[in-house]
């Protein structure tokens, strides 16, 4: 039997579970917190850490492969060593690649497609049957994240700062001032500059609980998220040099959890014409491992 360790490591939290390599079966699952090395390296390396301590506890056989899917690999990888930073890998081998790999091997494997993700952060892989590859997004929060969690909260704390400057104060931005217990606009700027990404991206279910009370400006806030991102989407269509449309499908919490974004971002992309079908992942991103650890020994199965 195969046993396989995965991560699937993101701003937020850091996921890791045990899966059989024949079967797909997950053995063991855990969830620590943020494991973005960009955001902290050191935090986020001790969650991965106690992530595999973990999972390592649960089981008798050895692991054939540690596969890890990083936020943030992309930036680091040219500067670190993961195996020889994250000590409880011991002399086990190791495979890194971006979290949106991770999760486009779970979608499609080696099969054409695009893969849509928006959590804390929004980035899109999509791949051609010719092996070309596109990847749009994934810059930070600071750079971009169109139609993100974070993006959401900044939506909404200028919405609440706008309301400052005209003096008008509607239920939304009532409601939003008292969720973060600031009382003019000098204090949500403090309040916004003192916040990490995650807790501007936490705003995100706040302004969902508005939304499915029927507030409009909440409401509008997702439109507009949701405008964005499927215009970064419509983009990077334009760029890939495919005759054929290719199957989208949608990832992160965002997408899974607000119904407003999800039903505002298939309807727009189901107008393109390089769309051939939108769906949501329904599998679990960390059962891309399999085909990384196929295709490392070779077998194109």
């Amino acid at each position: 039997m195969t046993y396989l360790l995965g991560l699937d490591v993101g701003g937020t939290s850091t996921k890791a579970a045990i899966v059989h390599g024949e079967t797909g079966e997950i053995i063991y699952e855990t969830t620590r917190g943020c494991g973005n090395p960009v955001v902290d390296f050191h935090h986020a390396i001790f969650n991965i850490e106690q992530a595999i301590l973990d999972c390592a506890a649960q089981i008798n056989e050895d692991v054939e492969q540690v596969i890890i899917g990083m936020a943030g690999y992309e930036t680091l990888k040219e500067n670190i060593s993961f195996s020889e930073s994250i000590s409880t890998l011991g002399r086990l081998p190791i495979v890194v690649v971006s979290d949106i790999e991770l999760a486009y091997q779970s979608a499609f494997s080696d099969q054409s497609g695009v893969l849509v993700v928006s959590g804390t952060g929004s980035v899109m892989l999509a791949k051609t049957k010719d092996y070309n590859t596109y990847l749009r997004g994934g810059w930070g929060h600071l750079l971009g994240d169109h139609g993100s969690a974070y993006h959401i909260g900044v939506l909404a704390i200028q919405t609440l700062l706008e309301s400052y400057e005209r003096n008008i104060y509607l239920d939304f931005q009532v409601a939003l001032k008292n969720e973060i217990d600031c009382h003019s606009a000098t204090d949500v700027k403090k309040w916004f500059y003192s916040k990490n990404k995650s807790d501007i991206a936490s705003l995100a279910h706040f302004i969902n609980r508005c939304s499915n009370n029927g507030n409009n400006i909440a409401q509008n806030i997702l439109k507009t998220a949701a405008k964005m991102l499927a215009n970064e989407v419509e983009t990077l269509l334009n760029d890939i040099e495919s005759i054929e449309p290719l199957p989208v499908q949608l990832y992160g919490s965002v997408l899974k959890h607000n119904e407003i974004i999800q039903g505002e971002i298939m309807n727009s992309l189901l107008k393109l014409k390089g769309v051939e079908s939108v769906q949501m992942l329904d599998k679990n991103p960390i059962l891309g491992v399999i085909s990384i650890y196929n295709k490392s020994r070779g077998d194109t199965k």
